[in-house]
């Protein structure tokens, strides 16, 4: 009675982790959670003094040194299976590209997309600001239940597009105040990308407009991304108030309109003041969303271009596209998971990935070869089965004055 199903397992939605391991990662002999300080000179030494022969030399006056201070966040995912399935795992179904858990057939399949899934969202989280933010805040909303709250898809610098059905949710305003009044909890049921309106099973009576979505109980907790960390605020950045230290911030710049080339000749030039005209160029990548790679070209296609001609014509193949691009010899990078109004320059060596634990299953029990575990009932266990993913970790700027982002780019006619 065993069903049989094919060997190919298609996915129908992409799981590209771009971002999560371009930066190095530092080692464990370097990371100490409680006490890790890495220092930075924040002030050049100030003895400078002309002078003639017999002066007494000037007075010293010392730089000044601060730390950085890394955190480390952990984040988790949760899957589960039927005791029936379980049963059958040994039923000939699918090969299955991953024996996970010791698991054959569909359910080392299911076990393996789960682990994409969650390297994805891990992903999304290296682009965001840490908040646990699904995408931009929300332009209207409906509460009660089934309501809604829509995301405005040709302004926002993160669409609703990868918000995934079934996710739990909270909605927080811009404060960090958590608005529950009705439902604590918001299930989204249904997700139109071209109109930005997630539905959910109910939607808090308090939520109002400016709020954003958040993945449950997360607000604040997740590793911070690269729009916390190429950014000018003053504000407490890893550790040190960065108010009155220009150097220990990134170049940002709001476009207000269309990719222009010279933004990033702008911000090439800000860098440049504020670590030098000599640095490398080896390491420093261009990265964005693919509609602004569409500007970039468009860009390029508008200017005048002369298409080479000869008498035999049939051996050539016609090509006016460009397939790779760059800019200033940069490779330009693209993800997805950026966001669709931003592009940032990034010095890799600026940047560096802590990882305690790195995205994987979460051995439970002894701790090496367990992984699955009944599902909790309300008094006994039930004949189910649920394992884990975790991970445990945080990226840090070394350099923020290396990095710049442009933000605020027009996508109108873009993808």
């Amino acid at each position: 009675m065993g069903e049989k199903f094919s060997k190919n397992v298609v996915r129908s939605f992409h799981n590209e982790p771009i971002l999560l391991n371009m930066f190095d990662k530092i080692t464990p002999e370097e990371i100490n959670q409680r006490a890790a300080r890495l220092p930075v000179e924040t002030r050049r030494q100030g003895s400078f003094q002309g002078g003639s022969e017999n002066q007494s030399m000037p007075t010293a006056v010392n730089p000044e040194w601060k730390y950085w201070t890394p955190s480390l966040k952990a984040v988790y995912s949760t899957g589960e299976f039927s005791g029936f399935a379980h049963w059958q795992t040994n039923v000939e179904t699918v090969d299955g590209r991953a024996n996970k858990l010791k698991l054959g057939g569909m359910l080392g399949e299911k076990v393996a997309s789960h682990l994409e899934s969650f390297k994805f969202y891990l992903d999304q989280a290296c682009f965001r600001d840490g908040k646990g933010k699904m995408a931009d805040a929300i332009a209207a909303r409906v509460t009660g239940a089934a309501g809604t709250a829509t995301v405005t898809p040709s302004s926002a610098n993160f669409t609703v597009d990868d918000i995934p059905i079934g996710a739990r949710c909270n909605f927080y305003s811009s404060a960090g105040t958590i608005h529950n009044t009705a439902a604590s909890v918001s299930t989204v049921t249904a997700v139109n990308e071209s109109t930005g309106v997630v539905t959910f099973d109910s939607v808090p009576t308090d939520a109002a407009v400016g709020d954003f979505i958040v993945w449950e109980g997360s607000w604040d907790l997740l590793l911070n991304g690269l729009t916390g960390l190429v950014q000018d605020q003053s504000i407490t950045f890893q550790g040190v108030d960065v108010t009155n230290y220009p150097n220990l911030k990134a170049n940002t710049y709001s476009a207000g309109a269309a990719f222009d080339i010279k933004f990033v000749n702008r911000m090439q030039t800000r860098s440049k003041k504020r670590l030098g005209v000599q640095r490398p160029r080896n390491d420093y990548v261009i990265l964005t969303h693919p509609k602004q790679v569409d500007a970039y070209r468009n860009a390029g296609y508008a200017l005048n271009t002369i298409i080479s001609a000869d008498s035999n014509r049939e051996s050539k193949v016609l090509d006016l596209a460009y397939s790779k691009v760059q800019i200033s010899g940069m490779d330009i990078y693209e993800s997805n998971s950026c966001g669709e109004t931003d592009l940032f320059g990034l010095r890799m060596n600026a940047f560096k990935r802590y990882e305690l634990f790195a995205p994987n299953l979460l051995p439970l029990g002894d701790g090496e070869s367990q992984y699955l575990l009944p599902v909790p009932g309300t008094s006994t266990y039930k004949h189910q089965y649920q394992f884990y993913f975790a991970f445990y970790g945080n990226l840090l700027n070394l350099q923020p004055a290396a990095n710049f982002r442009i933000y605020a780019l027009d996508k109108s006619n873009l993808g």
